[in-house]
């Protein structure tokens, strides 16, 4: 499994890869990490990722992390996110923009 959002859904560990003369067979390619922790706890699929995010999806899945077989170099990783406006957003309640419960 590989979360890209390259057109060629290719990734870092890739390219890695490619300049040793190797390469992997990716089965399923996605854009984020949203649906990856429960992907990965009903399948046999392996999914390499920054090992904070890894920490999170075991608290959510039951997940097992082991280490990466391989030295990478560091990189970058991107957020995509939607700025606050400044209006308040509040649903039920709820301020998104301060994370405060309103009394009504």
């Amino acid at each position: 499994m590989v979360i890209s959002r390259r057109e060629t859904g290719t990734g870092l560990i890739d390219d890695y890869l490619v300049k040793r003369g190797v390469a992997r067979k990716i089965s399923l390619i996605v854009p984020n990490f949203l649906s990856a922790p429960w992907i990965l706890a009903n399948t046999d699929l392996i999914l390499s990722l920054p090992a904070r995010i890894a920490e999170k999806f075991v608290h959510l899945v039951p997940l097992k992390i082991l280490p990466l077989p391989i030295d990478l170099p560091a990189y970058d990783l991107i957020i995509y996110g939607i700025l606050a406006r400044k209006k308040s957003l509040t649903i039920n309640g709820y301020d998104a923009n301060t994370g405060n419960l309103r009394r009504r």
